[in-house]
């Protein structure tokens, strides 16, 4: 394949992704009203941050919870919503990577 005809496949196929992004995305939020804490799980953690969830709410503390299913494309609209107004961000994962900066 010549190499300005990989390039135009692939746009397209990004500009698809873009356009369709909010089909894409699978996120589940749960969103405790009046949280300033938020932890973010992906992947293997997220079952283990639902029993944190669970374990700090029955402490009387509030806490919101975001878990990202399609990591990519980044699901950005869904993780700046879950952002807004908290103050506290934990996202537990050894991996230094993207959601980490």
């Amino acid at each position: 394949m010549l190499p300005g005809l990989f390039y135009r496949s692939h746009r397209d196929r990004l500009l698809l992704i873009q356009v369709y992004q909010d089909q894409i995305d699978q996120v589940i939020y749960d969103n405790q009203p009046d949280a300033k804490t938020l932890l973010i799980s992906y992947g293997i953690t997220s079952q283990s941050a639902r029993e944190a969830v669970s374990v700090v709410r029955k402490q009387g503390r509030l806490i919101s919870h975001l878990i990202i299913h399609s990591i990519w494309p980044v699901p950005e609209s869904d993780i700046h919503l879950a952002l807004d107004e908290k103050s506290h961000i934990i996202i537990p994962d050894l991996n230094q990577g993207l959601y980490s900066r």
